[in-house]
């Protein structure tokens, strides 16, 4: 009897182990949390209304429970929307069985990368050229 209590406790703590390592491992990768997620995509339909700081949504692939090697070449893969592979990727291994999606991530980007979107050229800086090429 407690032969089998130990085997059960054990087989619980190592599948709780696997769930939460596989977990660790999607975050490591750059994936979030179902509020986390929700808060972001919040952030992108501000500023779609002009009221938020721009950002780039894009979509990764996200794994089912078993997923397969051409899943995992694909973790670190980003798409543009209307861009991405159909599902079940073409190197599944269990096309019946795929459970993969794609989840919308958003870049790291802080702001506008363009020249004329940033400060300086609002500033209205005197242009001291002379107008002559010194090589010339």
């Amino acid at each position: 009897m407690i032969a089998e209590v130990a085997v059960f406790v054990m087989l619980v703590g190592m599948a709780l182990y696997l769930r939460m390592n596989r977990t660790l491992k999607i975050r490591a990768l750059g994936f979030k949390s179902d509020e986390e997620r929700a808060q972001e995509l919040d952030e992108v339909v501000q500023w779609r209304s002009g009221s938020a700081c721009p950002r780039h949504a894009i979509l990764a692939l996200m794994p089912g429970e078993q997923f397969c090697g051409a899943a995992c070449k694909a973790l670190t893969q980003r798409f543009e929307p209307g861009e991405e592979p159909e599902l079940p990727l073409p190197k599944c291994t269990a096309p019946l069985d795929c459970s993969c999606e794609f989840q919308r991530v958003l870049e790291r980007r802080r702001g506008p990368r363009r020249l004329e979107d940033r400060p300086s050229s609002e500033l209205g800086f005197e242009d001291r050229r002379s107008g002559e090429d010194r090589r010339g």
